[in-house]
């Protein structure tokens, strides 16, 4: 818990909100399924309320969540762990600022907007009544029948709930697991495969390489860890951007402070022996989110579980995050993202008493008595200058988005 919320749901608030990310897969140990159900219910609202009222994620805030109750029933509770017994999966309603696991439910409110959408549009098709009865009882008409287009996917959220592994690629093997890129089977998969042999592409020189993600549903995969709850708005949205600009791109910041290799054997008060000095300018610290193409991504998870005999071999490379699956295995080019806001790793002591004093500060301190003069005229005036006084704030940084990000920053958020 930070900030009495839990640390996973400070990024999982932005995901679940963008109408880019179709679906979020949570992946962990499965006793935790079905805290991570009642967490979401429980403080997904009350935290996007807390942003709402500090300026941060004013966008696509509808008046059911701004006053949606935290208290959760027991029959809640027991018609979570029900559906779970059951399912893998649960979906979220981003008008209603929580999970759905009643279908009856998600079947009755698609209907509904459906009905309304006719009643609005053509008043003489809702008039074209049959003997049929819909999910509340009342005669539908002919153009009443529940199709996947009815579904607004930016309202609707598919989560899936998947067992970690023993290891970080085991982890993330497992959420790789079963996804359809092209919604229509495995076989258009290959069809794009051949294609790609057969123009001789073999996507070395390439961001994608080929024709990356050709007829694909999923265009790429996102790659996060909950334990950075620190992920502004800005550098999300950026991030995305470069996806849609085709590029495989990883989050992180450059190196500011000195970087010394060292020993592995320790000298003497358990303190290793510096060995050399390495240049920092070439220096830069990944941290999540990563995002990549994921008809590429999907080729690391097949060349992984192929390997076989080698598989032991593989896994003892210094694998600590997918970009470096991604290189290790496709050899296409990966993007580095500057960070502009701290964006640290809850993994330490000293992370949790920075992190408790960072989010405490950010939601409850005033930033107007930040003194702007501790920072350098250049970084004042230019676009960043807004850092101090607003930080996440998801306006702040529109007056410096180019043509095409507004573009997509209009359309970014459920509303």
């Amino acid at each position: 818990m930070l900030n009495h919320v839990p640390v996973f749901l400070y990024s999982f608030n932005l995901f679940i909100k963008c109408n880019i990310i179709k679906s979020v897969s949570l992946v962990c140990d499965p006793n935790y399924f079905h805290h991570i159900i009642d967490s979401i219910n429980r403080f997904n609202a009350s935290l996007l309320r807390r942003k709402n009222q500090r300026g941060f994620l004013r966008r696509g805030h509808s008046n059911n969540v701004l006053s949606l109750s935290e208290v959760q029933s027991e029959r809640d509770t027991i018609q979570v762990l029900q559906f779970l017994k059951r399912n893998k999966y649960i979906i979220y309603d981003n008008e209603k600022g929580k999970c759905i696991t009643n279908l009856d439910e998600l079947l009755s409110d698609v209907m509904a907007k459906k009905r309304q959408d006719l009643v609005e549009g053509d008043q003489k098709a809702c008039r074209t009544i049959t003997n049929r009865k819909g999910v509340r009882g009342e005669g539908i008409n002919d153009s009443d029948e529940v199709k996947p287009s009815d579904v607004d996917s930016n309202r609707y959220k598919l989560i899936r709930l998947l067992e970690s592994g023993r290891e970080r690629v085991d982890s993330l093997l497992n959420a790789l697991r079963g996804l359809d890129l092209w919604g229509g089977g495995a076989h258009k998969a290959d069809e794009a495969d051949k294609a790609d042999k057969a123009d001789g592409a073999d996507g070395a020189d390439g961001v994608d390489g080929g024709h990356p993600a050709r007829n694909a549903h999923i265009s790429h995969i996102l790659v996060h860890d909950g334990a950075r709850p620190f992920l502004s708005e800005l550098d999300f949205f950026n991030l995305i951007y470069m996806a849609t600009i085709g590029k495989n791109t990883i989050l992180g910041a450059r190196a500011t402070d000195t970087i010394k290799r060292i020993g592995s054997e320790e000298q003497g008060e358990g303190c290793p022996r510096v060995k050399a000095n390495v240049d920092r300018q070439f220096i830069f610290l990944a941290q999540t989110p990563q995002i990549f193409s994921s008809q590429a991504l999907l080729q690391v998870c097949t060349k992984l579980t192929s390997t076989r005999g080698a598989e032991v071999q593989e896994r003892s490379r210094p694998f600590t995050d997918t970009s470096s699956l991604f290189e290790h295995f496709t050899k296409k080019k990966i993007f580095a993202l500057q960070a502009r806001f701290p964006n640290f790793k809850i993994t330490t002591p000293t992370d949790v008493f920075l992190a408790i004093f960072l989010m405490g500060y950010l939601f409850t301190s005033s930033h107007a008595d930040v003194d702007m003069g501790m920072f350098k005229q250049a970084f004042v005036n230019s676009p960043s200058s807004y850092v101090p006084s607003n930080q996440f704030n998801d306006h702040f940084f529109y007056d410096s988005l180019r043509g095409k990000q507004r573009v997509l920053y209009h359309h970014f958020y459920y509303e």
